[in-house]
Parts: C-alpha cells; sequence; structure tokens
C-alpha cells in the first residue's frame, strides 16, 4: 500500500490506497493558515505536526502495509530555509501571496525579463517563487546560506532530513531551464542571486530519501517520494499523461492539461504554460479558466440564494440548448489565447422572457466555449478527455463541455484524483509496480446536432465578442 498526501489551498489530506482494494483510509484538514502582517501564510515549523494529525488515525492494520510515501500538492508556494542549520527563515507565503507584487511590476518591464517564456515555458506572473525570494531579500532576509524549498520539498525534508527539488515544482520557480531541465544559474548571478539558492533535482515519483525515524506513526526507511504538482498527479490518476487525452480539473479555476513533443521559444507567445512531464510525452501544456466554479457560484448565490445548488442544477437542465445567451467567464480576468487579468465576465441576450434557469444554462455554455477556445489554442488531436473536480457533478455542464467540443467526456468514480495519481507515481517510480489508472464513472457523449449549433454559436459570436472584451480591458479591468 501507498500513502499519499496532498497539500492543497483548501485542504490538506492523506490517503492509503491497496492495489487490490483501492482507497483504504482518507483523512483531511482545512489548510492551517497563520497571518504574518496580515498576509495569510502557513507556519512551517507546524507542518510535521501537521502531517502527523493526517496520519496518527490510519488504522495499524493498513499502517503495517505501507511501502512508500507520496508527496504532492500546491505549486509557487514556499520558503527559505537556513542550509546549515534547516531553521526556516521565513514563513510559507501561498501562491497567491501578493507581497511580491510591487517587486514583479518593477522588474518585468527589464530586458532580462523579456525571453524568460522561451526558457521556462511560462507567462511571466508574479505568483512565482522567483519573485517571492526578490521581495523576501527586499524584506531583509540573507539568501547567502539560505535554500529556497517549496511547501511539499520542504515536508519532504522534514520526513527525510534532506533537501531536494521536484521538477514539476521547481518549474514553477521561473528560475527553471524547461528544455534542459536545470536551474539557469546565469539568470540568477544576473539577480545577484546564489547559484546555491535551489537544491539538486530528483525525479519525480521516485525516492528522494528515506522515512526518519520518528517522523511519523510508520515503521522508518520507507521511500518518500517527490510526485510534484498537484495538477499533473491528477491527471496522471486518470492516465491521460499516457494516452494523450485532455484532463480538465475542473474546481474554482479550471485547468486544462495537455501532453506535447516538445516546447520550441515560439511557443512562450501562446500565454500557455508548459512544464516537464513525468511519463508519457516530456512536455505538458496548461490553459486555464480562472473563474470556472467561480461563475457558477457567483450566480448561484446571486440567482438562488439560501437554496442548494441541486435547484439551480435542475433549472439548467430544462433551458434549451443552446440557450441563445452568451456568457463569458472572465470574473477574475481572462486566460490564453487572450491573457488578461484585467478582463472582465459579461452577459449577452438578456431580454424580458429569460428565466434564472437559462442564466445558469448560460455560465455552463460560457465555460464550455471558453474550454473549446483554450483546447484550439493548444493544438493537437484528442479522442476525448477526463475531468475530475467539483463541477463534474453538474450533468447539464458535462453534457455541454462534450456538445461544444464534440470530445466525449468522462468523470471517473474517484473524487481523490491528485492523491491516486501520487500514488500511482510511486508506485512506478519507487515499488516498480503498477496502480491502474481510474475508470468507471460516467461517460457524456456529444450530440451531433448540438455541436453543429454550438460550432455556429462558437464561431459566428463567441470568438470575436471574447476576443472584444478581454482586448479592451484595462491592466484595472
Amino acid at each position: 500500500m501507498i500513502l499519499a498526501v496532498d497539500l492543497g489551498t483548501t485542504h490538506w489530506k492523506a490517503a492509503v490506497f491497496d492495489p487490490d482494494t483501492g482507497l483504504r483510509h482518507l483523512a483531511r484538514i482545512p489548510t492551517p493558515t497563520v497571518e504574518e502582517n496580515g498576509w495569510p501564510c502557513y507556519d512551517p515549523r507546524r507542518l510535521l505536526e501537521r502531517l502527523r494529525e493526517l496520519t496518527d488515525g490510519i488504522p495499524s492494520q493498513v499502517r503495517g502495509g505501507i511501502r512508500a510515501v507520496a508527496l504532492s500538492g500546491m505549486a509557487e508556494a514556499g520558503l527559505l530555509v537556513d542550509a546549515k542549520s534547516a531553521e526556516p527563515l521565513t514563513m510559507v507565503w501561498p501562491w497567491f501571496d501578493r507581497r511580491a507584487l510591487p517587486v514583479y511590476e518593477r522588474l518585468r518591464a527589464q530586458a532580462l525579463f523579456a525571453d524568460r517564456g522561451g526558457v521556462t515555458g511560462l507567462p511571466n506572473a508574479f505568483k512565482y517563487g522567483i519573485y517571492k525570494l526578490l521581495a523576501m531579500r527586499e524584506a531583509g532576509c540573507a539568501l547567502e546560506g539560505a535554500r529556497w524549498l517549496g511547501l511539499v520539498e520542504y515536508a519532504a525534508f522534514l520526513l527525510t532530513g534532506r533537501m531536494a527539488a521536484e521538477p514539476t515544482l521547481a518549474a514553477r520557480t521561473y528560475a527553471l531551464d524547461v528544455n534542459r531541465r536545470a536551474w539557469d544559474l546565469a539568470f540568477l548571478d544576473a539577480l545577484g542571486l546564489p547559484q546555491t539558492l535551489f537544491p539538486a533535482l530528483s525525479e519525480t515519483g521516485a525516492p528522494m530519501g528515506s522515512l526518519k525515524e520518528g517522523a511519523l506513526n510508520l515503521a522508518p526507511g520507507l521511500p518518500v517520494c517527490l510526485c510534484g504538482h498537484d495538477h499533473v498527479c491528477a491527471a496522471h490518476a486518470a492516465a491521460t499523461l499516457e494516452t494523450g487525452d485532455v484532463f480538465l480539473s475542473m474546481g474554482t479555476a479550471q485547468v486544462i492539461l495537455v501532453t506535447r513533443d516538445r516546447f520550441l521559444p515560439q511557443d512562450a507567445a501562446s500565454g500557455l504554460s508548459f512544464g516537464p512531464s513525468p511519463v508519457g510525452k516530456p512536455y505538458t501544456c496548461l490553459g486555464s479558466i480562472q473563474s470556472a466554479g467561480g461563475s457558477v457560484n457567483y450566480f448561484k448565490e446571486l440567482l438562488y440564494p439560501g437554496q442548494p445548488f441541486e435547484t439551480m442544477m435542475e433549472d439548467a437542465a430544462c433551458a434549451p440548448a443552446p440557450t441563445g445567451l452568451m456568457y463569458l467567464p472572465y470574473l477574475a480576468g481572462s486566460g490564453a489565447p487572450h491573457l488578461n487579468a484585467g478582463a472582465r465576465g459579461g452577459l449577452m441576450g438578456l431580454s424580458p422572457q429569460t428565466r434564472r434557469g437559462e442564466i445558469a444554462a448560460a455560465v455552463y455554455e460560457g465555460i464550455a466555449l471558453e474550454t473549446r477556445l483554450v483546447l484550439e489554442r493548444m493544438g493537437g488531436e484528442a479522442a476525448g478527455f477526463c475531468a475530475m473536480g467539483g463541477l463534474t457533478r453538474h450533468p447539464r455542464l458535462m453534457q455541454i463541455l462534450a456538445d461544444v467540443t464534440g470530445l466525449a467526456a468522462r468523470t471517473p468514480d474517484m473524487d481523490e484524483g491528485t492523491l491516486y495519481g501520487a500514488a500511482r507515481l510511486a508506485a512506478q517510480k519507487a515499488l516498480g509496480e503498477t496502480l491502474l489508472p481510474l475508470a468507471g464513472g460516467r461517460i457524456f457523449r456529444p450530440d451531433e446536432e448540438r455541436h453543429r449549433a454550438y460550432t455556429n454559436l462558437y464561431q459566428e459570436r463567441y470568438l470575436p465578442f471574447s476576443a472584444f472584451v478581454a482586448g479592451t480591458c484595462d491592466a484595472k479591468g
């Protein structure tokens, strides 16, 4: 059996998976945040205590069968650690921490950052680790003799006593050369940063160390595996990294992930995010809808206050397809290909006869149409897609996604995709064994007539509408 841990934005979770019987144990706690000068962050000195809290409830008959520990979680959250004493020098800044925003705004116009996308595979953004490091230095934190560790990597250090970086997480520092799979030391020199700031890279899913005596209530010596970025792990749970199908992580934001054979510097102009893939093709390509579930939640509270989600879902199921309305899911800005943080959502086509169920269905349509837009920007072909996350509980949305994209949509039975994907990687890389990908669940197949109708809508109205709105909003919306 394999113990998998997921350090996410809203919850930290631990699960034990048996290759024969599946999920044997699951525990979760709300992500434990504290405040530092009014900013939410995570206390590194209490992280091991939280890991023990997650794992102490594992039944003894399950505990004895655990053969590896797999760690995954959010990217871009990290801290500085003293390389000699191993003492934390800062709190863990979460990925959404905005203290680095002034540094980002000051530096992004410099020539040094002009071609970073062609090296890192990423569009420039304030959330990356390099900006947090520079902001910490400006706040008086000495970087000589320090190490930057992501939150997941620091958890691995607490369990093993070894410092290591993992490629899919390291890529989100903005300091990794994505093609060479190596730290960009010349870039660090240009910023006046020590070349020793980042630890050596370990292979995703492979053992990076052994569990220390007393670290957890488990047998010491178990291999501890850094399994990387939560979205990549979730995609691996459904085997889309291997099959080449599209993976959708459908939460407050929706991540769209495919794999690619190569990354060229000119690909950086797409606004998509490229990174290393641990299996299958060598690169992942990510697009996003910043407010997918966020849009659904917004209109649920606006139109159905105090009512269960089922009421909204039932109303939407009765609406015509297409609805005749047009919704842009840009409540939190637009992603690639119209990359604009200042873009804002829009709803068109209302009349006195419009009912709230039609608006609810139009929100679903907007998410699906934007998904098609991102997929076309990504290029390539896929036979279908696999989706996980809270939005998969909305059947009308899943059917609209199939109808709009023309792809069959599969929703596996298990919700804990990140945990299972991490366990799959550890089983493969650490134990040389196989955990089968998630199967079962519902399949939504596209209806040809509705697909034609949505294609006309997409080409004639959605493409120009989305380009106009994203192109005319400034950085302040």
